[in-house]
């Protein structure tokens, strides 16, 4: 299921970087999280790029987490996918 789920997301997000490059003609779509697998992932399957780490940034649960940042531009992105 979690396979399962995961390819939904991506499918999603490609779909998303898909209108926002070609309907509202942006360059760059950055985005964060505080989990560095999920950063990981977006990097590996859909060309994003790490952009860095806000130490201690985001305070959930109790304590702080880093949150890890991302990036994609348009030249990157890979429209035949």
């Amino acid at each position: 299921k979690a396979g399962r789920n995961i390819s939904i997301f991506l499918e999603a997000t490609r779909l998303i970087f898909r209108h926002a490059f070609e309907t509202l003609n942006l360059n760059r779509i950055y985005g964060g999280s505080i989990s560095r697998e999920l950063v990981s992932l977006m990097c590996r399957t859909l060309g994003c790029k790490e952009e860095g780490v806000g130490r201690k940034e985001i305070f959930k649960n109790g304590k702080y987490h880093d949150s890890y940042r991302y990036s994609i531009l348009r030249e990157e992105f890979s429209f035949e996918q």
